[in-house]
C-alpha cells in the first residue's frame, strides 16, 4: 500500500454556543428599591408676592413598582407630599404652620424607561416622567383659606424629575453590567478537558472568536440577553493549551438588532489524531498481550498504525513461538449510531518466518480483529460531553448567577469527514444541538455597590 505523504492540517468552521441570561424584573425592582433614597425633594416656594413661603417635601412612600411592557420599563413611584407654610410676621421671623402635624398628600409618579444594551454589555435606560397620579386631592386649608397646590407640586416634580431619572439610569448602568462575568466565561471556555475515555491524553479545546447579543424584551417577567459565542472547537493530544492559541475578549460586543437563533446551533469539531500518539497508546496497552492460540505462546511485540491514501494500515509484529508480522488495512468510518469512529472492513495479510503457522492464520486474524476493533476506535460522545462540561464549568466558576439551567440536547451528528495525512487522522465532525446555558430568572447576582447612589436634595 502506498503510504500517505500529505501534511495538510484542516481548520473547523465556527460553532455557536448560546448563553441566554435572564434579568428578572423583580430582581431589578428590588435593586431599584434598595438604591433609591427615601428623601427625594425639599423645596421652598414663595407665595403672596414673596410675603409667605410654602414648603414642599416629597418622599418615597412605598416600594417602587417596576413592570416590563411593550419593550419598556414602566415605573410607579409612590410618593408622599408634605406641605407646610411659613407665615411672615416680621422682618426676620417666619412662623411655621402645621409644625407638629404637616399636611400630607399621596400621589404616584409614573416613569417610562427605554431599554438598551451597550457594546460593553451594560444595560442602559433612558427614563422620563410621564404623568402624576393624585391619590388624594392636592388641596390644603390654612385659616379657612383653600390652597390648590397641584400646579406647584407638579411643577416642582417636573423640574426635579431629571434627578430621579438620572439616579435610576446611572444605577442600572453601573450595577447591571455583564462584561466581567462574560469575560470570565470567555477565559474559562479555553481550558482543556479530556475528550474520550479510550484515549487518555486527548483533550477538547475551545477557541472563542466572537460575542454577539440580542436583547429580547418580549417577556413580561424578564429581559433576555441572548448571548452568542462563536468558537472553534478542537480535539488535540495533550492538555497544553498552547497548541491552540488563546484569544482575547473583544473590546466591543456586536449588538444584534434582530434575533439570530437557529432552530439548532451549528457545531463543527476538528479532531487531530496524531499517529505517534495513537501508536504510543496502542503499544502501551497491547505490547506483550498474549494471543489465545492452543499450545502456542504468541504475544504482540509491537503495533504500528500508518495511513495510505484512503485506508488506515496496521502492522502487528509478533513474538514468542510465532515470529513475523500481520498487515491489516481498513476503511475509517463513522458507526451506524454515529457515536464512534473506527476502522471497518479489516483485510489481513500475514508474513511468518515458519510456514507451519499458516494453518493458524484464520484463528489468529479473528483474534487480532477483535483486539483492533476494541482498541482502534474513538468514542465521539466523550468529545460532546467534554464540550458540555467545559461550557457548564465556564458558567459555574464565574459565580455570575444564583442558579443556572443547563438545557443541552444530545448533539446530532450530520456527517463525519475523514482526512488521512502522513502523520495524522483528522476528523471534521459536523453536528447540531440545542445548546443553551441559561441563567434563571430568579437570579442574576448584582454586585454590591461601593456607595449608594443618592439624589441631591435642595
Amino acid at each position: 500500500m502506498i503510504e500517505n505523504t500529505s501534511t495538510e492540517v484542516f481548520e473547523p468552521e465556527l460553532s455557536t454556543f448560546s448563553f441566554p441570561v435572564h434579568l428578572a424584573v423583580k430582581d431589578l425592582q428590588e435593586l431599584i428599591n434598595r438604591k433609591i433614597k427615601v428623601n427625594i425633594i425639599n423645596k421652598h416656594l414663595p407665595i403672596k408676592d414673596g410675603k409667605d413661603t410654602i414648603i414642599l417635601k416629597i418622599e418615597r412612600l412605598d416600594d417602587i413598582n417596576l413592570k416590563l411592557a411593550d419593550g419598556n420599563f414602566n415605573l410607579k413611584v409612590p410618593l408622599k407630599l408634605e406641605v407646610a407654610f411659613l407665615k411672615n410676621v416680621g422682618l426676620t421671623r417666619n412662623v411655621p404652620f402645621f409644625k407638629k402635624k404637616p399636611v400630607t398628600i399621596k400621589l404616584i409618579a409614573h416613569f417610562r424607561s427605554e431599554v438598551f444594551l451597550q457594546e460593553n454589555l451594560s444595560l442602559k435606560t433612558k427614563t422620563k416622567l410621564t404623568h402624576i397620579e393624585w391619590i388624594e386631592k392636592p388641596t390644603v386649608s390654612v385659616l379657612g383659606i383653600h390652597f390648590d397646590i397641584k400646579n406647584k407640586a407638579e411643577s416642582v416634580l417636573d423640574e426635579n424629575a431629571v434627578k430621579i431619572t438620572k439616579m435610576i439610569d446611572d444605577m442600572i448602568q453601573q450595577k447591571v453590567n455583564l462584561k466581567k462575568p462574560v469575560n470570565r466565561i470567555w477565559g474559562k471556555m479555553q481550558k482543556s478537558l479530556p475528550a474520550t475515555k479510550h484515549q487518555e491524553n486527548l483533550f477538547v479545546k475551545i477557541q472563542p472568536q466572537k460575542v454577539a447579543v440580542y436583547i429580547d424584551k418580549n417577556n413580561s417577567d424578564s429581559l433576555k440577553l441572548d448571548l452568542k459565542v462563536t468558537s472553534k472547537i478542537y480535539v488535540r493530544f495533550g492538555d497544553d493549551t498552547n497548541q491552540v492559541e488563546r484569544t482575547k475578549f473583544p473590546s466591543k460586543i456586536e449588538i444584534l438588532t434582530v434575533p439570530n437563533k437557529p432552530v439548532l446551533d451549528k457545531v463543527q469539531i476538528h479532531a487531530l489524531l496524531l499517529l505517534t500518539e495513537i501508536n504510543k497508546t496502542l503499544n502501551e496497552k497491547l505490547t506483550g498481550k498474549s494471543l489465545e492460540i492452543p499450545n502456542f505462546n504468541i504475544r504482540i511485540a509491537k503495533i504500528r498504525v500508518y495511513n495510505g491514501i484512503k485506508n488506515v494500515a496496521i502492522q502487528v509484529d509478533l513474538k514468542g513461538a510465532l515470529q513475523g508480522s500481520v498487515f491489516v488495512k481498513g476503511r475509517p468510518v463513522l458507526s451506524g449510531d454515529k457515536s464512534k469512529f473506527y476502522v471497518k472492513d479489516l483485510d489481513f495479510e500475514s508474513r511468518f518466518q515458519d510456514e507451519i503457522f499458516n494453518s493458524f492464520t484464520d484463528l489468529l486474524h479473528e483474534q487480532l480483529r477483535g483486539i483492533l476493533n476494541e482498541n482502534l476506535k474513538f468514542d465521539l460522545t466523550g468529545i460532546f460531553s467534554g464540550i458540555t462540561e467545559l461550557a457548564q464549568r465556564s458558567i459555574d466558576t464565574t459565580k455570575m448567577a444564583k442558579k443556572a439551567d443547563f438545557d443541552i440536547q444530545q448533539l446530532i451528528i450530520d456527517k463525519l469527514d475523514i482526512h488521512l495525512t502522513e502523520n495524522s487522522i483528522q476528523l471534521i465532525i459536523f453536528g447540531k444541538s440545542n445548546f443553551e446555558i441559561s441563567v434563571k430568572k430568579e437570579g442574576l447576582k448584582f454586585k454590591k455597590p461601593n456607595s449608594a447612589i443618592k439624589p441631591k436634595t435642595k
